[in-house]
């Protein structure tokens, strides 16, 4: 098996939607990520792909949802990777323009979060929407039970 470099993403989340990208060649939904480039953080480098991929560059990260080793088939053999994955949500609704290459992939969706887990592709992407299901609910609990009257 060949050692990829360390990737990293995020799920996009509001108000009960996610983004999933919709690869065009062959109908596979994901989550945006991709490779760390040298002496980038985790962090930095999710920011970075999510922008690239969604056109989405104003995001407040809300929670680190963790890291999962993928394993999956690549043109070289099979291949494994860590990916590192936040929970985001976008400060404003500005997009940038994405790459033409990009663009010709990615098909980029709002969806609602019970219909985002039955699409995507991949087992280890779904972990990280179940846990973005968990830590949204848990902050939207929080936010909800403070107290302003005081």
């Amino acid at each position: 098996m060949v050692e990829l470099p360390a990737a990293a993403g995020g799920v996009i989340h509001l108000a009960g939607r996610v983004v999933l990208l919709q690869k065009v060649l062959n109908d596979e939904w994901r989550l945006p990520k991709g490779h760390l480039h040298a002496g980038e953080t985790p962090l930095a480098g999710a920011l970075r792909e999510v922008a690239e991929e969604t056109g989405y560059a104003d995001l407040l990260p809300l929670a680190p949802l963790g890291c999962e080793r993928q394993a999956y088939r690549g043109a070289a053999g099979w291949v494994e990777r860590p990916l590192q994955v936040w929970l985001l949500t976008p400060r404003s609704w500005s997009r940038r323009t994405r790459s033409a290459r990009d663009a010709r992939r990615f098909r980029v969706h709002w969806l609602p979060l019970e219909v985002a887990l039955e699409r995507i592709s991949f087992a280890a992407e779904r972990l990280f929407l179940e846990r973005a299901a968990v830590v949204a609910a848990g902050l939207q609990s929080a936010v909800g039970s403070v107290d302003t009257t005081s």
